[in-house]
């Protein structure tokens, strides 16, 4: 849009100007939700992330035409388009690398960079190994328990760990049911207990030299552990 602005000159413009609130709705919803999220930070003292960015602004485009709509003549139009079209290029471009620059330098994978598929299927091929049964629940941080429930078959619920209150839809019940496999990073072991199963930690080939190693802990369902 900022190709649009050079040069600095008005061009004559004998269209009916925009009527007054459909500017101030364009500017509401444009910064309402970036502003109040930014103003909810201060107050509370919780951390923003870039990635918030991306539904805020999706009207960001609209406004800013309606507010230049003086300036775009035939001219201007086609400087817009040309940048545009250079846009339309470099940004999945710039995706695509993404996931290699953060290997090179070492930093946290982005989020479409986690090896979503293998995770999931040698987890819940342990899983029903161990206890012959589809995985019903799984639990441990929310990114990585819900990596799990996205790319297995069985399309376990999550279980945020913590308080009952975070995850109101898994009932009492269901665990002594179904039992449930807690999952962790690393390779450490998780606390013994009488309805650990068994325990023990997968490596998943992904982008990064070194295997991503991911720890579990099988929970018995009840009528396994009264069988034994």
């Amino acid at each position: 849009l900022g190709l649009a602005l050079l040069p600095w000159r008005r061009a004559a413009d004998d269209r009916p100007p925009l009527v007054p609130h459909a500017i101030r709705y364009l500017v509401v919803v444009t910064l309402g939700p970036a502003l109040l999220t930014a103003l909810l930070a201060l107050l509370t003292g919780a951390g923003l992330k870039d990635m918030w960015g991306a539904p805020m602004f999706t009207t960001s485009g609209l406004l800013a035409v309606a507010l230049l709509r003086a300036r775009l003549d035939e001219r201007a139009a086609r400087r817009l388009l040309g940048g545009c079209a250079v846009l339309l290029v470099v940004l999945p471009a710039a995706f695509a690398m993404q996931g290699p620059v953060s290997d090179w330098l070492e930093r946290k994978p982005p989020r479409h960079g986690w090896p979503m598929a293998g995770i999931a299927g040698q987890l819940t091929e342990v899983w029903r190994s161990e206890t012959g049964r589809p995985l019903r629940i799984v639990e441990g941080e929310p990114w990585l328990a819900g990596l799990v429930s996205a790319g297995s078959t069985d399309r376990p619920s999550v279980r945020i760990p913590g308080s009952e209150a975070y995850s109101p839809w898994i009932a009492e019940a269901a665990l002594r049911r179904d039992g449930w496999m807690l999952v962790w990073f690393g390779s450490g072991n998780a606390p013994d207990g009488p309805d650990v199963r068994a325990q023990g930690h997968i490596a998943v080939p992904w982008s990064r030299p070194d295997d991503l190693v991911i720890g579990y802990a099988i929970m018995a369902p009840a009528a396994d552990s009264a069988a034994e």
